[in-house]
């Protein structure tokens, strides 16, 4: 994972060494936003819920802080979710924007992805692939984001998906 911290007055991001002097400088600056990346988000659950945890005990706003990565899966954000972290932003990319504003809640994109939506690997990379095909398509961050991260578009390969059925097991 890596930690971003951009102040409210500088128009870049800069990557931290690590996440303790990231959650210091949140922690001692409220003018200072933060941006967790992960790349992957399933090997990553663990230490990103512990960041969130401490961040929240030193009363970081939710707003000063947003969650990315290219690959959020309805299992992963259902775990971040239960485990009070829904009013966190989400972005789906792999790196802050200036602004980096999130494109969503943890909540809100729960609701509107698809559960057969999980990664797998392969070589060392981590994929975005479809529990509905036996994870043998692997999806391009456009049609995730075309087919996947809304409720509202159907998927041009299973148009008949229930989107309420059980998250795909990671």
């Amino acid at each position: 994972m890596e930690f971003w911290i951009r102040s409210d007055g500088a128009d870049t991001w800069k990557v931290m060494e690590g996440h303790l002097q990231a959650l210091d400088l949140l922690c001692r600056h409220p003018d200072h936003r933060g941006a967790v990346v992960t790349l992957d988000p399933v090997r990553d659950l663990e230490e990103l819920a512990a960041f969130l945890r401490l961040s929240d005990r030193c009363e970081a706003p939710p707003g000063r802080i947003t969650v990315l990565t290219p690959h959020p899966t309805a299992r992963w954000l259902r775990s971040l979710v239960d485990a009070g972290f829904g009013e966190i932003g989400l972005a789906v990319a792999d790196r802050p924007t200036f602004e980096a504003p999130p494109d969503s809640t943890l909540e809100d994109q729960l609701e509107r992805t698809c559960p057969q939506l999980h990664v797998a690997r392969h070589r060392g990379r981590v994929l975005s692939v479809c529990g509905t095909h036996e994870d043998r398509m692997v999806l391009s961050s456009r049609h995730v984001d075309s087919w996947c991260l809304h409720a509202d578009r159907p998927c041009p390969y299973m148009p008949t998906l229930e989107r309420e059925a059980e998250p795909h097991a990671d």
